[in-house]
């Protein structure tokens, strides 16, 4: 059973990025999505390096063996953004955002083939519990009015989706390399070093292809919280992997936050819930709870 500080953290990090995809609807309205990648994750490093000014000067060195993972994080996690923002130029981030979420799923499995955490049967019956109840939630979240039978199964598998199911791999990758870092350095750290990265590889992208830009103080506000939110619910999932394994932690904090913007639109826009929501949002509560408690 988990601790009750890494259910929080855990919970928190759900909360942050539920929080994140309602700002990032209104920052893909004002701007560019693939600028509003890059700027976010600039912004996103500010409080890191904030952080950073009160470590010690032997807490900042890097291990020779530690080199490589931080570079891989930092090459998904650019193909994270790259991928997920452009999908966002094409489909609504109402469909996107939760198949992008299923990168905690990928994450567990990637930390049990590749990484040498335990497999259970009970996890993986919550993680394919919690896969179902994300794709429901797919049809949920994106649905559209007046929509013809079967062409909302279709929508998973549009040009838009498609980025986003190349996304979720890449985050997912993402999410299991950090189980290589998280208990040898300190967050703040590890985060900026691979967040360096993928800005670096995001430059170049925007650069090479022309897409660059700098947007206005208007666009900014918007962007600003996508960054801060984002960062933050990524340190506590870090922070979590200190006493939680990845294959717990990833597909709890993800999952968590499709469940968290279900009942948000649920309570909060007024929208009807149907039977297929009801079971998707049974689905992944039923997956966290096994993930907490019996896994």
């Amino acid at each position: 059973m988990l601790e009750p500080a890494s259910l929080f953290l855990l919970f928190i990090a759900a909360l942050l990025w539920a929080a994140t995809a309602i700002v990032e609807k209104k920052a893909v309205g004002k701007a560019p999505p693939l600028l509003v990648a890059f700027w976010s994750r600039l912004i996103g490093a500010v409080p890191l390096l904030i952080l950073l000014l009160f470590l010690q000067p032997q807490d900042t060195s890097v291990r020779a063996d530690l080199v490589w993972p931080i570079v891989l994080a930092g090459v998904f996690s650019a193909g994270w953004a790259l991928t997920f923002f452009h999908g966002l130029g094409q489909e609504r981030i109402a469909l996107l955002y939760p198949i992008q979420k299923i990168d905690g799923v990928i994450a567990a499995i990637v930390a049990m083939a590749l990484f040498g955490e335990a497999f259970m049967p009970v996890k993986g019956a919550a993680l394919m519990l919690a896969f179902i109840g994300v794709l429901l939630a797919c049809f949920s979240l994106g649905r559209q009015r007046k929509r013809g039978q079967g062409q909302e199964f279709q929508l998973l598998f549009s040009r838009g989706a498609m980025y986003a199911w190349l996304g979720a791999i890449f985050s997912g990758m993402n999410f299991a390399l950090m189980i290589l870092v998280a208990k040898v350095m300190p967050p703040a750290w590890a985060m900026f070093l691979y967040v360096v990265v993928a800005m670096a590889i995001m430059l170049l992208y925007l650069l090479a292809t022309k897409r660059f830009g700098f947007v206005s103080v208007e666009q900014a506000i918007w962007i600003a919280p996508v960054g801060a939110l984002g960062i933050a619910g990524l340190f506590c999932y870090y922070l979590s992997l200190k006493s939680v394994p990845a294959s717990i932690g990833a597909p709890f904090s993800t999952t968590g936050s499709v469940l968290l913007l279900l009942i948000f639109s649920k309570l909060f826009l007024r929208e009807k819930l149907v039977m297929r929501e009801a079971i998707g949002i049974a689905l992944i509560i039923f997956a966290i709870l096994l993930l907490s408690v019996f896994a």
